[in-house]
């Protein structure tokens, strides 16, 4: 059951689904499956408590084999541990006593990027969620932060310099997060993110043509970009 606090006035909570049924499956294994919703739903309420929002959505992703990122490259998110043994149970309870929001072709990231504005707060432990402007709240670390578009952009394109091992997205291997923010320093505009991407990639793959550079950093671009709006597909330089 939905419990409203009036600490925001209108203010929404776009809460991250997927993360609540791995967070509480995975720590549910050796108890049943009524606990383990009682325990998923003390968890919703706590979050809604915490980031002082006066109602809450809750956003689900989309089977992988119906997911957009899937159809594009067939290695994402492979290698993942078993999924918690109450997963399905977890997610039929937020489909049916939540009203959670299951996507279509995408995930809940994306749910969460197209929905997000001035009347709302992304509720999530996803880092990648950092590439969406807006007010933001770690439920883990219960730390509120503020994402500006300068930040926003800046954190898309590091990940397009170092990929993605969590969903197995390739970026250069052996390149970090310092190195990429190093790369990075002197750009602010998406001209110059664009510049020092392609240059990089280019050093890095010296045995590729540019026009295989390019597709390559395109896909992996579609792979990591979240969606604004619900027909956006990102897209390199003039591709």
């Amino acid at each position: 059951m939905k419990l409203t606090y009036k600490h925001i006035p209108g203010t929404l909570a776009l809460i991250d689904g997927d993360v609540l049924v791995y967070r509480i499956g995975f720590t549910t294994e050796d108890t049943t499956e009524e606990i383990a919703t009682v325990r998923l739903n003390a968890y919703i309420d706590e979050i809604l408590h915490k980031s002082h929002c006066a109602d809450y959505q809750i956003f689900l992703s989309c089977p992988g084999k119906d997911n957009f990122r899937t159809k594009l490259y067939r290695h994402y998110k492979q290698g993942r541990p078993p999924k918690p043994i109450h997963y399905q149970a977890l997610r039929d309870y937020l489909v049916k006593y939540e009203e959670a929001v299951v996507s279509e072709d995408m995930e809940a990231d994306d749910e969460m990027g197209i929905r997000q504005d001035d009347t709302t707060i992304i509720c999530t432990i996803d880092k990648d969620l950092d590439m969406i402007e807006g007010r933001h709240f770690n439920f883990v670390k219960n730390k509120h932060y503020m994402v500006d578009p300068a930040t926003a952009m800046r954190n898309f394109y590091k990940q397009l310099l170092t990929g993605d091992k969590t969903d197995m997205i390739p970026g250069i291997y052996g390149l970090g997060p310092a190195k990429a923010e190093k790369l990075l320093a002197n750009c602010y505009e998406k001209e110059d993110y664009e510049d020092v991407v392609f240059e990089t990639y280019c050093q890095h793959f010296d045995y590729c043509s540019p026009e295989d550079i390019l597709e390559h950093i395109n896909l992996v671009g579609r792979l990591l970009w979240i969606k604004r709006t619900p027909d956006e597909e990102w897209s390199f330089g003039n591709l």
